[in-house]
């Protein structure tokens, strides 16, 4: 499992979305917010442990979609705090016809 300091969220899409984050605990997954709504083609990219992951904590992107198709990615990682690595993900399509797609580790 990788760390990861940062997540980063393109939308390239045709609705609003927002980068939040889903915390693994030892009861399921959290849901913690995180950005206000990005259009296409703006980028956002936030530090989860500004918005409430502990250091260590297992975190996956989720996003919100306004009005449409929420997604939350498969891949997990391990926030660490001050890592110089970042999740980079591109959402794209309409509102309850999305696609979330992993671009990697930069």
């Amino acid at each position: 499992m990788e760390n990861i300091g940062k997540m980063t969220l393109r939308n390239r899409g045709g609705f609003a979305a927002k980068l939040q984050f889903a915390l693994q605990t030892d009861s399921g997954w959290q849901h913690i917010d995180g950005s206000q709504g990005i259009t296409n083609p703006m980028d956002v990219t936030l530090d989860p442990g500004e918005f409430g992951v502990p250091d260590g904590g297992k975190v996956s992107i989720y996003v919100f979609v306004v009005w449409g198709a929420d997604k939350q990615g498969s891949e997990v990682f391990t926030y660490t705090r001050g890592s110089p690595h970042r999740a980079e993900y591109t959402i794209t399509g309409a509102t309850l016809t999305n696609t979330l797609t992993f671009d990697g580790i930069k």
